[in-house]
């Protein structure tokens, strides 16, 4: 079975560094969506499930933490990237909070970002495994039939998409 690829959201407000990101990015064999807005960002989280969210700090209207807030609500094992031009400590703190992996400057390094979305997709298959054999566990003490367990299992498996 073919594994499935890294599933990347970027978010960002500058329409080229989106385009040419999304461009390298589907090269190096990523399944990649681009958003030009926090909401816009939202929106494709509502309806697809992503790996690694690239979330720029500063747009007009949701700022990058409030984006990542949000998309935290709508998919909790989400691991995320902030990109900024505008770098401080306190907003590179902030993101620690709501599970950024690392806080990169503008202009980033391609090759360092393509690493630091590789890292943070195996942490989150981690924290996704690890939350999946606590719920199995769960189950199979708490159910009574191999019917009862099987079905309880296949939700599990697409909850966590395994």
């Amino acid at each position: 079975m073919k594994e499935q690829a890294i599933s990347v959201l970027l978010v960002d407000d500058e329409e080229e560094l989106v385009s040419n990101l999304r461009k390298r990015m589907l090269r190096r064999g990523f399944s990649v969506v681009g958003t030009l807005s926090g909401s816009e960002a939202v929106s494709a989280a509502e309806h697809r499930r992503f790996d690694v969210a690239v979330v720029d700090l500063k747009m007009p209207g949701m700022d990058g933490l409030e984006v990542l807030e949000k998309l935290q609500e709508l998919q909790p094992t989400l691991r995320a990237i902030i990109l900024t031009g505008h770098g401080t400590v306190e907003a590179a703190h902030k993101s620690g909070l709501l599970n950024a992996v690392n806080f990169l400057t503008k202009p980033a390094d391609f090759d360092e970002l393509v690493d630091l979305i590789q890292k943070a997709y195996d942490e989150k298959r981690e924290v996704q495994r690890q939350a999946y054999d606590r719920e199995l566990q769960k189950i199979i003490s708490s159910y009574r039939s191999p019917h009862e367990i099987m079905e309880a299992t296949d939700r599990l498996r697409e909850k966590y998409g395994m």
